[in-house]
């Protein structure tokens, strides 16, 4: 089975159906399925994406849902059909979705019940032809095993296997393309760094439309026969009632669900015993958080990735965690970095752009030349990430060159709120910052310039749920009678991200 050129690279639950069939795979609530169990439904599922819905090799598949083992499901059967699966994320409004589905040339759109009343208000062809997810759930697992329309076309190494969104400093989205290659090679890093094995088990509570959801834990377990138990929402009750029901020796969290687990009265009391390793991404850990877990017998570590390039890029182990607080460690085994300043390489703990290279690379970005050609170079991905690298080879994180911030775990673009903000009739002219936040790490802070010389900030807010995501709504709206502004006349960011700390939590 392992050396089957018929089964795609990432088709875990062919081979460790055939290898651990009665050992379980993924668990959702009281439900657990085995390896084989797994099997059969991704075989069930790809027969259903080939007869059914008519299927071609590199056609897309959307998915706009919530956690649910049926994104495995899902996921498997699209490597077996070779088609691509593009998750939509679910907290966006209807305008938003609509462009996702505009930029990946969607053939097939599947939506569960909890987010089919967002339907109507969409205006793309394909949320008139959504397909409910729980359709997998009615297909008969016993059907003959080989399609009746053609035969499967299993992605092979270079082939894309995921669409995922993310948005560039413009706040227009970008479709990064992840091969199989990618996602075999992020798992090869990752159960190498961590020492993975078929033992190991984590309990998924963060979005299934994230890389950080997808690739941190769940895709490197599964590939060395691992355990996933999924969620459907973060509760911090919950995670901590599962590590300790399920024996969980592994969790990936962002600094804000790390905090909120702590503060759960059940953390000092749940038995977590189990866990020998927590990983931390999106954004910086604080020590005093690191300690508090180190309290609990939890090694906390720090990670850094992207979507676009791993997401797990750098490695600091566990025992270094507080020695080298700040730091993200060191590239992955298979895993080059560079930090670049005016085309050289940077000096020992001088600032420059990170640059990464190896199979763990994205192709580039879907239907976007010129942002993919912007961000290779010679075999390598410019992250646009500020970072140095001390005189041990340690790396640290600087700065951002883009204006992105991190809330929450969720990546905001200022120049899409802008661009929306400044569509209101009453704004004259806006410009929106991060400030810290002690609940969410970053929030928005936006900075108005009133038509009228009043500011309603509630009615700008109930303005910008209605046309984005509400973690990208800012939480601050500052009135000013002209915006700070540079030599070149445009609005100074560094003069009001200083305002912005005067307004922080």
């Amino acid at each position: 089975m392992s050396w089957d050129r018929r089964l795609c690279p990432v088709d875990h639950p062919a081979r460790w159906g055939a290898y651990t069939p009665d050992r379980p795979a993924v668990s959702f609530a009281q439900t657990s399925w085995s390896w084989a169990e797994l099997d059969a439904r991704a075989a069930r599922t790809a027969r259903w994406l080939v007869d059914d819905l008519g299927l071609e090799p590199g056609d897309r598949v959307a998915l706009l849902a919530h956690n649910h083992p049926c994104f495995f499901e899902l996921l498997f059967a699209c490597v077996r059909a070779g088609v691509v699966l593009a998750p939509l994320n679910f907290r966006l409004a209807p305008a938003e979705l609509d462009a996702l589905l505009a930029l990946c040339g969607a053939q097939a759109l599947l939506v569960d019940e909890v987010n089919r009343s967002v339907l109507p208000s969409m205006e793309h062809p394909l949320a008139r032809q959504a397909l409910a997810l729980e359709k997998l759930e009615a297909q008969p697992t016993d059907a003959p095993s080989l399609p009746t329309r053609r035969a499967l076309a299993p992605l092979g190494m270079e082939d894309p296997a995921l669409l995922l969104f993310t948005s560039g400093t413009t706040g227009l989205p970008k479709a990064a393309v992840l091969p199989v290659r990618q996602l075999f090679w992020n798992a090869v890093n990752t159960q190498l760094a961590f020492d993975l094995v078929g033992d190991d088990a984590t309990v998924l509570y963060t979005p299934l439309f994230h890389t950080g959801a997808i690739n941190v834990l769940a895709m490197p377990l599964l590939q060395c026969g691992g355990h996933v138990v999924v969620l459907g929402a973060f509760d911090a009750g919950e995670v901590l009632r599962e590590v300790e029901r399920r024996a969980i020796t592994t969790i990936f969290g962002v600094p804000t669900t790390l905090q909120l687990l702590r503060e759960h009265p059940d953390f000092d009391a749940r038995d977590m015993s189990s866990i020998r390793l927590c990983l931390c991404g999106g954004a910086p850990l604080t020590v005093a958080l690191i300690r508090q877990y180190q309290e609990r017998g939890v090694l906390l570590t720090q990670g850094f990735g992207m979507t676009e390039v791993g997401p797990n890029c750098f490695f600091l182990p566990p025992d270094q965690a507080l020695a080298r607080a700040g730091s993200v460690g060191m590239p992955m085994p298979y895993s080059q970095a560079r930090v670049v300043v005016d085309g050289r390489d940077a000096e020992p703990d001088e600032v420059g752009e990170l640059w990464l290279a190896g199979p763990h690379v994205c192709l580039g970005y879907h239907a976007n030349p010129q942002a993919s050609a912007a961000t290779m170079q010679d075999g390598w991905f410019r992250t646009g990430d500020l970072m140095r690298r001390d005189r041990d080879g340690f790396f640290f994180v600087a700065g951002r060159e883009k204006e992105m911030f991190i809330s929450g775990g969720e990546n905001v673009y200022p120049a899409e709120v802008e661009v929306a903000l400044g569509a209101h009739p009453a704004v004259a002219e806006c410009a929106v910052v991060a400030m810290p936040d002690s609940r969410w790490g970053e929030v928005g802070c936006a900075f108005v310039v009133p038509r009228n010389g009043a500011l309603d900030s509630d009615s700008l807010k109930r303005w910008l749920r209605d046309r984005l995501a509400h973690y990208k709504v800012p939480k601050v709206f500052v009135p000013l009678d002209d915006l700070p502004r540079n030599a070149s006349g445009k609005a100074s960011k560094p003069a009001l991200a200083q305002e912005a700390q005067r307004h922080a939590s």
